[in-house]
């Protein structure tokens, strides 16, 4: 409905005006197009009456996304006054961020500021979707008040501010990090740092990690955020981490490791990896993440085979969306021969319905690799290829 909403209301708006407009005279001489104003100001206010009505809510949302979508900037006070008698504020947001005027951006603004969580959330989305080009600078200000009135920002005003991914955001966060709550708003904070790779915050950040009063979750965030930030003094705390740290403090140290320094993660990296995956529920880390870490570590003897064994059983169940699947196969056509060869014997060993599309995933994942397609097709040759073997030879004849 709001993809059929997003469609017809400009085009109802085009085409009224284009079917009455005589083309061929110049702007200055053609008189005003009485039916498609007329047209357009009934639609309004049918509209308008819909949100007047006590029709369900969820008529009256897509009444609010075509008025959006119509343009109409005369409706915004009205959207507004519709929203504060308590209905759908989500369609009121979207509809208001598209007309884009100062009043409505001014309203969608105020709600960061609401005591009802569901505004808060709502304005953080429609800010998100319009990007940190068109928020950053009014949220800055607002945050810098709220610092000075001593409360400081509610953490939806924080995790928008770390997408601006600005300097001047850290440096004002930074300042106020030993004053905020350190149940609310710290743990914020910290991941906005991490984000924004604030380097002068590394030596704050270990200071914290030690502070006995923060809760372990807290330590976790400033693992986190450590192994974001491209320092060289953050190897040894990760390792440090790594060493002393719970289960998933490890986990999160590893994830960084992986990057900094993975040869040293050599002796233990079963025991490693073991934690790593099996914490990805509660961080919600993709087979896609994964792949892309133990790319990082192909030196490392045990990585292939090790992360083979863990992954294969969701392979083979189907657990593993296309996309994944796909960006799995990439990074692995890219890590060892070894790779190559184990993906061989796999998928030769399935049946034909998840061989097709694991195929399909495999071509996806190698047509900017002319490489990778020569050694995938040296070691498949001539076995069970024949639904995809003119693609395979017609994309290696082009390249």
């Amino acid at each position: 409905m709001n993809a059929l909403v997003a469609i017809v209301a400009p085009w109802l708006k085009e085409a009224y005006f284009k079917a009455y407009s005589p083309h061929d005279i110049p702007p200055e001489d053609q008189p005003q197009n009485r039916f498609g104003e007329t047209f357009l100001m009934s639609l309004r206010d049918n509209l308008m009456g819909i949100l007047a009505s006590p029709k369900a809510d969820t008529i009256q949302g897509y009444a609010c996304l075509l008025l959006g979508v119509l343009g109409r900037k005369d409706v915004v006070p009205h959207l507004i006054e519709w929203a504060n008698r308590g209905h759908n504020i989500h369609h009121v947001c979207y509809a208001l961020a598209t007309l884009n005027t100062q009043e409505g951006n001014a309203y969608i603004f105020s709600l960061l500021e609401s005591s009802d969580y569901t505004s808060r959330q709502t304005a953080q989305q429609t800010l998100d979707g319009l990007g940190p080009h068109f928020y950053g600078p009014t949220l800055y200000t607002l945050a810098k008040d709220q610092f000075t009135e001593g409360s400081g920002p509610d953490i939806t005003v924080i995790d928008l501010l770390a997408e601006t991914e600005d300097t001047e955001v850290a440096k004002l966060l930074f300042e106020h990090i030993h004053s905020v709550d350190p149940d609310i708003q710290l743990g914020s904070i910290i991941k906005a740092l991490g984000k924004i790779k604030y380097i002068p915050a590394m030596e704050t950040l270990c200071e914290l990690y030690d502070d006995e009063e923060l809760e372990g979750y807290t330590q976790v965030q400033i693992t986190e955020a450590i192994g974001q930030i491209p320092s060289e003094a953050s190897i040894p705390f990760l390792h440090r981490a790594f060493d002393e740290g719970t289960e998933d403090i490890k986990a999160m140290a590893f994830q960084y490791l992986l990057v900094r320094d993975p040869m040293c993660l050599k002796p233990t990296f079963r025991e490693a990896y073991t934690q790593y995956i099996h914490k990805r529920p509660e961080h919600s880390w993709s087979y896609t993440e994964q792949a892309e870490g133990l790319t990082r570590c192909m030196s490392v003897p045990e990585a292939w085979r090790h992360s083979w064994s863990i992954l294969e059983p969701y392979m083979t169940t189907h657990q593993l969306t296309q996309d994944e699947l796909t960006k799995i196969l990439e990074e692995w056509s890219h890590s060892s021969m070894e790779a190559l060869k184990s993906l061989r014997e796999y998928l030769i060993e399935k049946d034909e319905r998840i061989w097709e599309d694991e195929s399909k995933a495999l071509q996806a994942s190698c047509e900017t690799c002319l490489d990778a397609w020569r050694t995938f097709y040296e070691l498949f040759q001539g076995e069970r290829l024949d639904h995809v073997q003119e693609d395979w030879e017609r994309t290696l004849f082009e390249g």
